[in-house]
């Protein structure tokens, strides 16, 4: 049997964040199950700390500047003369993870880097984009969120598509199950401000320009028009609260529009939710909010972008909108609205999708595989 190598995670921080979640729950059941792995972090935040398991070796390699070679050196000597499989968690990690891999010499490890941006354009300018693509071309190992987005970074960048797999996300679904009672839900509406009864669309992930939230406040207003008393509830915080809040006022939602902050555990809000919506616009690869929804049994409406296709079967346990189309998310939120039947069967739907193809432990276990390689 060939021998497992230690796996290194290299994040830029361990601020709340969907890749920094995934990548301390992996590295805490890696651990578990008698994997050598550890996490190291280019700099702060280091929000997620605390929820590392106190097995994990966690390095803060405390960046200074825009590049810091002394942060590089660093990592070079926390792999030691170890030949580790170093796994880059997007890109700006990667131009210090490929260097401390070559400047290992003999033993050299493996490079590995986890693409979870939908395009390189989303990142940088023009130049530090070019850097980028020559810095996956050298890498050893390639991972992308979702076959969509392989087929778009290797068609469009000219990577190796012999060295590129794709490996989605995966949700634990016992503990991301429907609640047994209402009384969480509830509980969760009532501190709020929220009625019991009513509709509540949900949203979950950081409030920036690109997960595009507000095109949900619109949505929210129409059916509202329509006579529908419907609510919207967003979980996160981000630099777009403030835009998003002002939105909600404008066009006279503002008390129908909750705002919950950044949580540490999700699923009471999503026990208060009565459908899922993502109407993100650009860089969503394969939502792990979206998946936890559907595990917690809530229909997903999400726009479709990167894996979004392939997370869901549209019209059966989930549904898709045209980026940007508030006409069609609304349609689909009245659908959704009108009909408790559908939305029940959709949730029974999405949740069974999730339970038979993206089970944590199948993500825990291609993990497992980099060690092997």
């Amino acid at each position: 049997m060939q021998k497992e190598r230690e796996l290194l995670f290299v994040l830029n921080s361990l601020a709340v964040g969907g890749s920094e979640v995934k990548v301390v729950r992996t590295v805490n059941a890696l651990v578990g199950s008698g994997v050598r792995a550890q996490i190291a972090y280019l700099g702060f935040p280091e929000t997620l700390r605390s929820q590392v398991h106190s097995d994990v070796i966690v390095t803060n390699l405390r960046r200074r500047g825009k590049y810091s070679v002394r942060t590089l050196w660093r990592l070079r000597e926390l792999m030691g003369n170890r030949a580790m499989v170093v796994i880059a968690v997007n890109l700006y990690p990667l131009l210090y993870v490929l260097p401390a891999v070559r400047l290992q010499g003999g033993a050299r490890s493996t490079a590995v880097c986890l693409i979870n941006t939908a395009e390189v354009e989303d990142v940088g300018t023009a130049w530090q984009q070019r850097l980028f693509v020559a810095s996956l071309r050298r890498c050893d190992r390639l991972v992308f969120g979702c076959a969509a987005q392989l087929e778009t970074w290797c068609e469009g960048y000219g990577l190796p598509r012999d060295r590129s797999v794709f490996a989605y996300n995966g949700v634990d679904s016992q503990y991301f199950c429907p609640p047994l009672t209402t009384s969480i839900g509830q509980a969760f509406r009532e501190s709020l401000g929220l009625p019991d009864n009513a509709f509540v669309i949900g949203g979950v992930g950081r409030l920036d320009s690109e997960k595009n939230f507000g095109l949900a406040i619109e949505a929210l207003a129409c059916l509202r028009a329509s006579g529908r008393e419907a609510y919207l509830l967003l979980v996160g915080q981000g630099p777009e609260r403030q835009r998003l809040e002002s939105l909600a006022e404008r066009i006279g939602v503002g008390a129908n529009v909750k705002f919950a902050g950044a949580l540490r555990d999700v699923r009471p809000a999503f026990a208060g939710m009565s459908a899922f919506v993502l109407p993100s616009s650009r860089v969503e690869t394969f939502s792990n909010a979206a998946l936890e929804a559907m595990a917690m049994g809530l229909p997903p409406v999400l726009s479709d972008v990167g894996g979004a296709c392939e997370m869901i079967d549209d019209g059966k346990s989930g549904f898709l909108f045209p980026v940007d189309d508030v006409g069609r998310l609304e349609q689909l939120l009245a659908r959704l609205f009108d009909s408790e039947h559908l939305r029940l069967a959709v949730g029974r739907a999405a949740r069974e999708r999730v339970i038979s193809n993206f089970r944590f432990s199948d993500m825990v276990d291609f993990y497992r595989s980099l060690a092997r390689s």
